[in-house]
């Protein structure tokens, strides 16, 4: 029954066929029930024939068979794909026999990689060359030649003409080669990548753990931790080791990662401890563990690690802080005994860089105590040293003032403790007493009596000048002292400052200012030629109403013209003199005021108005301003000896300005050269080296300065400076503007430096 069934089958597809002149696939033989039929070919035909056969019949006959034969057609792709997956198993045979540990090939003629076979690989060329290889062979599509006569001899030997000429015309289209692609290629693809990817993030992750395990040796844990950190952040489930098979490199580093806080700070420890073995290893030991706990405290993966270290931490820390008690116990010992400004002031600037330096390391929560301390151990020896330092400054002000008669040295050491004490706190901790500072200011005031007294007071001595003209030398030496003189009594320099009008042969001041060589080039006055000019000026009253004929109204304005002569009457006066400054301690100006003044009188007449006429609108809009009578200028005029009178003032207030300004100059010379003395000791790092004596001729000298300036009162000087006349010289107004500006510099130096008299 069966038989008959695919015998009417087969019956049926042959008249299908001859209906329809769809040929039957090369070697296709009708199946039993059930069945579409199957592919046999000759097993003497080589593959790559048989599957030039079914390309060429699927691509001829292809469209009209899946029409009206599709099972048939069906069986023919079937044969056609096994028989691409035989000869695609051929193709991959090089590669599977190449790489036999990591490859195979399955049913399917597709590459299948074996389980766990790149677990353990290493050797990363190698691998690198096999994905590439595999890479290649995916991607390149592979060719196979026609056997034209292998098939030619077949069909021919089978007789069957027809598909011999159906072969013929396909290979004379193009299809001399055959073309051999892998089944589901973008597949194997992805896995191939996804496997390079893991052997690569593999590669990595054992370079990443050969650095850390060396950063961690030499001490650089924090650069291992980022390091493992930024590793095991990319990996993901595209690149992981696991895809290999290794499923133990990753968790391997993450407990590396786990431990490695730990690891840091046992082995940070342990390095610490190594440096008390050095002579002062305690320093940099105090240091780092410092700037470690501020990087570990701010680091939150360090947490558990701190907590776990804190009593071997705080007991390394103690340690340290002992070392530190030592050393400082030593040196300030030591430099107290030298009783030494200097030292004193090194020993004191310890003592407050005690607690600071060393901060870091006891300001963590573990070593907070620690910290307590050594604050408490910094101040104490901080009073310790004050104290002895005031002590020191009294003893040396009281030697000063009582023995030596150097009194500009009581007087700076008195604004010395005077800042001292502002500057320390006040009630039974204080290392200056308020005894000792009303002593110190007891004597600060008797030795500015004495300066005063003894060495401040100044002379001014105004020496010849000579002029052409008979008896103006003397006069205009006499004006010279005349002014001076009359300025320093109205200003705070009159007690000590004293105008002498000629140097005398025996005197018990030498001057400390002296004006000389003084020449009186020029001294005259003169008028010049009147000059009168003319002009006339209208007048115009209020508009006036009046009614004309017809009721019109009009506004009249009466005009009047009026003459004015202008005379103007011009005095001149110029006084040119040269003279020498000379303040001690500076070089001497030879310096020349030249006044030229000229000063114009106008005097104004008018004439008697004359009638100019009427003006006559009818709009109030369009009459003429109103203009009455001008007032007339009528100027005192100045005699010769009046102009020539300002003009000596003038030049004699240049003169004082000069003055000044020569002896400010000096005083601001003198401060820049103390305060870049005492700058330039400060910056020297052995300024410990330096003698008692040495500073102490320093502070004298800054101490008469400061008396000197605080009697100078700068600013009360600047508003005694006579004001700028109108229209003064350029030379004039220079000189001004200078000494304003050294004043107000002095005054700067008083108010931030120096101490006030009500201190």
């Amino acid at each position: 029954m069966n038989k008959l069934v695919s015998s009417l089958l087969g019956f049926a597809l042959l008249l299908c066929w001859g209906c329809h002149s769809v040929p039957a696939p090369p070697g296709f033989v009708g199946g039993g029930t059930g069945t579409a039929g199957r592919i046999e070919l000759p097993t003497t035909l080589s593959k790559a024939a048989q599957y030039a056969l079914l390309c060429c019949y699927i691509d001829q006959e292809g469209d009209n068979a899946a029409r009206w034969a599709a099972a048939s057609l069906a069986v023919a792709q079937n044969a056609r794909l096994r028989l691409q997956e035989e000869l695609l198993a051929e193709q991959a045979l090089p590669l599977r026999e190449k790489y036999s540990d990591a490859l195979t090939v399955g049913a399917d003629g597709n590459l299948v990689w074996r389980d766990g076979a790149l677990a353990n690989r290493t050797d990363w060329e190698t691998l690198a060359t096999m994905f590439a290889e595999v890479e290649g062979f995916l991607l390149t599509q592979q060719a196979l030649p026609v056997p034209v006569e292998e098939i030619r001899s077949y069909l021919t030997a089978r007789g069957d003409s027809a598909q011999l000429r159906r072969f013929e015309e396909w290979v004379k289209n193009g299809h001399s080669e055959l073309v051999v692609t892998a089944v589901g290629p973008s597949a194997q693809l992805f896995e191939l990548q996804r496997l390079r990817d893991a052997a690569n993030k593999k590669r990595e992750l054992l370079a990443v753990e050969g650095y850390a395990h060396a950063a961690m040796d030499t001490g650089q844990g924090l650069q291992a931790m980022e390091l493992l950190d930024e590793a095991l952040k990319s990996v993901g489930s595209d690149n992981s080791p696991a895809l290999l098979g290794d499923y133990s490199t990753r968790p391997r580093l993450e407990a590396m990662r786990r431990q490695a806080p730990q690891l840091v700070v046992s082995r940070e420890l342990q390095a610490l401890s190594a440096l008390l073995l050095e002579g002062d290893g305690w320093r940099v030991g105090e240091a780092r563990l410092g700037q470690d706990l501020v990087d570990w405290r701010q680091d939150s993966r360090f947490a558990d690690a701190l907590e776990q270290n804190a009593e071997v931490i705080r007991n390394q820390a103690g340690i340290f802080l002992q070392q530190r008690s030592m050393a400082l116990t030593a040196e300030v010992s030591e430099l107290l005994s030298a009783k030494n400004w200097w030292k004193y002031r090194r020993a004191k600037m310890l003592c407050e860089e005690e607690w600071f330096s060393a901060r870091p390391c006891y300001s963590d929560p573990i070593t907070a105590e620690l910290g307590k301390e050594l604050l408490a151990e910094a101040v104490n020896w901080h009073r310790k040293v004050s104290r002895e330092l005031v002590q020191f400054w009294l003893a040396m002000q009281q030697r000063a003032d009582e023995i030596e008669g150097r009194f500009g040295l009581v007087a700076a050491l008195d604004w010395t403790l005077q800042s001292f004490a502002e500057s320390q706190r006040t009630g039974a901790d204080s290392a200056v007493t308020a005894e000792e500072l009303t002593l110190s200011q007891q004597r600060a005031a008797h030795a500015r009596e004495m300066l005063l007294e003894r060495k401040l007071r100044q002379q001014w001595s105004i020496q010849g000048v000579t002029a052409e003209l008979p008896g103006a030398g003397v006069t205009w030496q006499r004006d010279i002292a005349g002014r001076l003189d009359a300025f320093l009594k109205a200003s705070p320099l009159e007690r000590f400052i004293q105008v002498q009008f000629e140097t005398a042969d025996e005197t018990e001041f030498q001057p400390k200012v002296a004006v000389t060589d003084g020449r009186l080039a020029e001294y005259g006055s003169a008028s010049e030629p009147e000059r009168t000019a003319t002009r006339m000026f209208r007048c115009v009253s209020e508009p006036h109403q009046k009614i004309q004929e017809g009721n019109r109204v009009v506004y009249t304005q009466e005009l009047y013209d009026q003459e004015i002569v202008t005379r103007t009457i011009e005095r001149t006066a110029h006084i040119r003199l040269s003279l020498v400054i000379r303040v001690a301690g500076i070089p001497e100006r030879r310096v020349e005021v030249n006044e030229f003044l000229r000063r114009d009188f106008v005097v104004e007449e008018s004439r008697p108005l004359q009638v100019a006429g009427q003006h006559v609108v009818e709009d109030l809009a369009q009459a003429l301003p109103v203009a009455t009578e001008p007032k007339l200028r009528v100027d005192r005029v100045w005699s010769e000896g009046e102009v020539l009178d300002e003009a000596r003032r003038r030049v004699l207030d240049q003169v004082l300005l000069w003055v000044l300004d020569a002896l400010a100059e000096e005083m601001l010379e003198r401060y820049e050269r103390l305060d870049a003395w005492l700058e330039s000791e400060l910056e020297d790092d052995e300024f410990t080296t330096h003698s008692n004596k040495e500073f102490a001729q320093y502070l004298e000298a800054m101490g008469e300065f400061s008396v000197l300036l605080e009697t100078w009162k700068p600013q009360a000087l600047l508003e005694k400076l006579p004001p700028l006349p109108e229209n003064p010289s350029e030379a004039h107004a220079a000189i001004h503007a200078y000494l304003t500006q050294v004043l107000e510099k002095l005054q700067f130096v008083l108010m931030t430096n120096l101490a006030d008299e009500e201190r």
